[in-house]
C-alpha cells in the first residue's frame, strides 16, 4: 500500500507497486497547539503527482514533544481491505505488542476473493 504509485503506460494511467519502499515519514514542530490544522492542512495540500508515491505520514510535534500523526493517503489507497490492516497494524504498535507478519501476496489474495 505504501509502495502504490500511478504511472502512464502506453497513454494509460495504471497504479503500480515500487519493489522497495522509500521514506514516507516527515515530522515536524508547531509552537501554536492551535495552529495544528491550518499547519496540517498546509502541508498535506496539493496535487499528487504521477510516478511518486501519495503516501506521506507526519508526526507532529508541539513544543518538541509528539502530539499527532497525520497520514496523506490516495483515494485509491482506501479500500476495504487495506485500511482495516493499517489501523490493526498501527493499533498494535502503539500497544507495543509485535505486528503480525504479513502474508505472501497471492495467499492474501486468494484469501480475500
Amino acid at each position: 500500500m505504501f509502495r502504490t504509485i500511478f504511472t502512464d503506460l502506453d497513454g494509460r494511467i495504471v497504479q503500480s507497486v515500487l519493489k522497495e519502499g522509500h521514506s514516507l515519514l516527515e515530522s515536524w514542530n508547531i509552537e501554536d497547539a492551535h495552529a495544528l490544522q491550518a499547519t496540517a492542512d498546509e502541508r498535506t495540500s496539493g496535487d499528487i503527482f504521477r510516478n511518486r508515491v501519495p503516501t506521506k505520514i507526519f508526526v507532529v510535534s508541539h513544543n518538541h514533544k509528539p502530539n499527532s500523526v497525520i497520514f496523506r493517503l490516495s483515494h485509491a489507497q482506501f479500500d476495504s481491505i487495506s485500511i482495516p490492516i493499517l489501523w490493526n497494524n498501527f493499533t498494535e504498535c502503539f500497544e507495543a505488542t509485535e505486528v503480525s507478519p504479513a502474508p505472501e501476496y497471492s495467499v492474501y489474495i486468494r484469501h480475500v476473493l
